[in-house]
Parts: C-alpha cells; structure tokens; sequence
C-alpha cells in the first residue's frame, strides 16, 4: 500500500482520491491539499461562527479538490488546482497561507488512476481565481510549459472578457 505524508501524517492514496462509477462514467475527487484563510462572509459572525470552525484568528481550513470524469475515451478535469508539491511556486504559497497543507498532488492523484497529465483531453475551469489555474502549467528548464499538453482548456466567456485583477498573475 502506497502511503503519501499530509499534515505530518502518512495516508494512503485512498485518502485522497476517491472515485465513484455512475452508468459509464467514474467520476474521482482528488484532494489537492487544504488551504487556511480569514472567514470573509456577509451574515455577521455571530451567526458564521456557529456554521465554521475556525481558529482563535478567525481562520478556517477547506480541502481543495480536482474532479476527474472518465466518459467514454475522454478524461475530463474539472479545476487545474495547484501547481505541484515542492516547487517554488509551493514554497511561497506556504508562506502566505500559514496553516495550510498540501497532498502529494494532482499528477500523483491521476498516476494512481493511471492517468498522465498528457491523457487529460480536457479542463473546465470554474473561473480565474489562481487555486483553480496555477495547475495548467508547470515548470520545466526555467520555463513554463502545459501541465496537460493535449489538453482543451475550457473557461466561460464572462471571466474570461473580465478576469478578477491580479488572479491570472504567477
């Protein structure tokens, strides 16, 4: 049994990636890591705070998830998620996001499927923010290259005219 390490504790792959067959379709949720930040809501927090456990600085911790649906011969990813354990771009992603943890990953999730990255025919994207596209490209020889290189990334045309500032940055 393959064991990864999460939060200083070892857990197997079926910790973190879980599939679920429907008719002819399986459909996985890979848990990417769970990220830490200040509750920002609009009912007063009063009332959040008997909904979300959080920290004594008001903090909560959400997992982080990619679908993978398998139809036919398409492998279709919902979310690109995070850019992979270890690299520079984790580092600092660490560093601004105290608390946070990491799995070993979206490509260590779909190898365990026996899936790579270059089986992927396509990626939704939900909308722009950075946890949901720094995953499309990886570095490689100090370049950046397609993470999924076969790959038709799909976004709606309203984020896509109209990005939030400053999320499609590196």
């Amino acid at each position: 049994m393959r064991r990864f390490r999460k939060w200083d504790v070892m857990m197997t792959v079926s910790e973190y990636v879980q599939s679920r067959r429907i008719g002819d379709i399986t459909v996985t949720a890979i848990n990417d890591g769970t990220v830490t930040l200040a509750v920002e809501v609009t009912v007063s927090e009063e009332v959040w705070r008997k909904e979300i456990d959080v920290d004594d600085q008001g903090r909560a911790s959400f997992d982080t998830h990619v679908l993978l649906v398998q139809a036919g011969g398409a492998a279709i990813q919902i979310d690109a998620g995070f850019d992979e354990p270890g690299t520079d771009w984790d580092q600092r992603f660490r560093q601004e996001w105290p608390g946070s943890a990491r799995t070993p990953g979206v490509v260590a999730g779909l190898a365990s499927l026996g899936v790579k990255p270059e089986d992927v025919s396509h990626v939704l994207l939900p909308h722009p923010h950075f946890d949901h596209v720094i995953g499309l490209a990886a570095g490689r020889d100090g370049r950046l290259v397609p993470r999924y290189p076969n790959a038709r990334v799909v976004l709606g045309r309203a984020p896509w005219e109209d990005p939030p500032e400053g999320h499609l940055e590196p």
